[in-house]
């Protein structure tokens, strides 16, 4: 997945913007522009914690909730399969990012648009009441006795309409339309089902006068995002680790075929018998989900910098010495993309997801020279899509970095008028 456009409404000095990213794509303008505003909206679509005050609403206008929409463009044989639903024309697939005011802090939710019939709105809605699916059902039997839904399946369950639903909209596209779900399907790491982050990953890098924060070794700054695309990258080329994983996957199928399905029906005749104890009629029923990817762990590496001989923590060493060893990373991470030996299918599905960095005046701290090599640089990341890398480099500054050969910078002015 790689992104084709960022859409910003109500969002600090935002009102309603969207900017169209290329592989490598550069913000231009003076101080107030609205170029650190972009890539903090970005900062907070991938936040699984995200920290918003009445301030960051354009104009203070918390009546009105922030939106950030995020295009994806669909490249990968799984991604395919998992958003199908999702994706419109041109493999292209919107998430919008939904944060609320709540009067003391904010409500947030992450939802996509899909083909869908208006005129089953009411019945999904009914499924959300406490009347054990009575509403539900009534409605879903008005609809199956119309003409035009009368190839609806018959149901005895609430669980069963939903899906009943889905189908018939999947298999009549055509009479349906883009409507909003119900925002349960998208998120990151740890936020609902997780699933953009097995495709992205954002590493994002601020200017700031303090260097500590993006080069401690938190889990979440940027030298350990990068580290761990490094260390990754470079355990994701080993033939053994490759066996060893394909093994695991192997063997963990096979025991689940041979022995879950009798484990998983003695549970479901267990429970039936001790629920028939309190209400004879009620039984269970247990099914399978599709087993998830299993994924072996990746190993952390400590890091130390060392000077004239000297070691110690990256935050107690200075900050061009900071920013050359995030350099460093970048390019170590452009030799192990250029020269992996996986297939692009297995690049992308199985292992490293896309990465999009977001770098905040990349030339601080850095000597002319050093700041000419980082800008070719940041150009090899963005233009080496060999292997099914894709990598997406999204930075600000307030002039031209070093005129990077082939790069087509993206100019955001400030409007005329300023609220």
């Amino acid at each position: 997945m790689i992104i084709d456009r960022i859409h910003v409404k109500n969002f600090r000095s935002i009102a309603d913007e969207t900017i169209k990213l290329d592989s490598l794509t550069a913000l231009v303008g003076p101080n107030g522009a609205g170029k650190s505003s972009f890539l903090r909206a970005f900062e907070i679509f991938y936040s699984e914690k995200q920290r918003v005050f009445p301030g960051d609403f354009h104009n203070k206008n918390t009546s009105s909730p922030i939106e950030i929409t995020v295009t994806f463009k669909i490249l990968s044989i799984s991604a395919k399969k998992l958003f199908q639903k999702y994706i419109g024309s041109n493999d292209l697939m919107g998430v919008t990012n939904i944060i609320s005011w709540e009067g003391s802090g904010t409500s947030s939710k992450y939802v996509g648009s899909k083909l869908r019939r208006s005129d089953f709105s009411s019945c999904r809605e009914a499924l959300s009441l406490k009347d054990r699916g009575a509403t539900a059902r009534k409605i879903y039997s008005h609809l199956k006795s119309s003409a035009e839904f009368d190839s609806l399946p018959d149901v005895s369950k609430k669980e069963q309409i939903e899906e009943s639903l889905e189908i018939w909209e999947l298999n009549n596209s055509e009479k349906c339309e883009r409507l909003l779900d119900d925002g349960k399907f998208f998120g990151f790491s740890g936020v609902a089902k997780g699933y953009i982050g097995r495709y992205t990953k954002l590493v994002s890098i601020p200017a700031i006068h303090d260097a500590s924060g993006e080069a401690s070794e938190k889990r979440s700054s940027a030298i350990s995002n990068l580290m761990d695309l490094v260390v990754r990258k470079l355990i994701q080329d080993s033939d053994e680790v490759r066996s060893l994983q394909t093994e695991v996957k192997q063997k963990y199928a096979d025991l689940i075929e041979k022995q879950g399905f009798d484990k998983l029906a003695y549970l479901q005749s267990e429970l039936t018998s001790i629920l028939k104890s309190y209400v004879k009629s009620a039984d269970v029923r247990l099914d399978w989900q599709e087993t998830p990817d299993i994924s072996l762990p990746v190993p952390h590496a400590e890091v130390k910098l060392g000077e004239d001989g000297y070691q110690t923590e990256i935050t107690r060493t200075g900050h061009g010495l900071q920013r050359a060893f995030i350099i460093s990373l970048f390019q170590k991470l452009a030799e192990l993309q250029h020269n992996s030996k996986l297939q692009p299918e297995e690049s992308q599905d199985i292992f490293l997801p896309n990465v999009i960095l977001l770098i905040e005046e990349p030339e601080l701290y850095q000597h002319p020279n050093r700041q000419r090599f980082f800008s070719k640089l940041l150009l090899e990341l963005a233009s080496d899509q060999k292997n099914g890398n894709f990598n997406q480099i999204f930075y600000c500054t307030h002039e031209i970095f070093q005129n990077v050969v082939d790069c087509q910078p993206r100019y955001w002015q400030p409007p005329d008028e300023n609220p």
